[in-house]
């Protein structure tokens, strides 16, 4: 039985991005994505906090600091005070911790470098 099949990706990682307005239109408010909370519970933009103020951007051919971006949280209404933030996930980026951001294009090249030729990360970096 051949369980192989012929997925395709819904979008492209050839692309070459050197600047950020190329590809990526990235607002310069990263506001938390959710509207509600697990329990149910409105995150509503009165209980927004300031993260950080700029972010580290790590793209497939390059690294990018953009200083004039906003990182968001914000808590829900109810007692068991969620907290939610920008997750990225609608931009292709990975969140490491509000400030530096991957792009999974980055993480695509990198693992199919992984199956292909059983290269380390070290290896990859360089």
């Amino acid at each position: 039985i051949n369980t192989s099949k012929n997925l395709s990706i819904p979008f492209s990682f050839n692309t070459s991005q050197t600047q950020i307005s190329d590809g990526l239109d990235l607002p310069h408010k990263l506001f938390p994505e959710k509207s509600k909370c697990q329990n149910g519970y409105d995150y509503p933009e009165s209980n927004l906090t300031l993260e950080n103020t700029g972010i580290i951007l790590y793209l497939e051919n390059d690294v990018q600091e953009l200083k004039d971006h906003h990182v968001y949280s914000s808590h829900c209404t109810g007692p068991c005070q969620c907290l939610t933030g920008f997750e990225g996930q609608s931009f292709l980026l990975l969140n490491l911790n509000n400030r530096h951001f991957i792009h999974y294009g980055l993480l695509y090249d990198y693992s199919e470098l992984m199956t292909h030729s059983k290269n380390p990360l070290f290896s990859y970096l360089k």
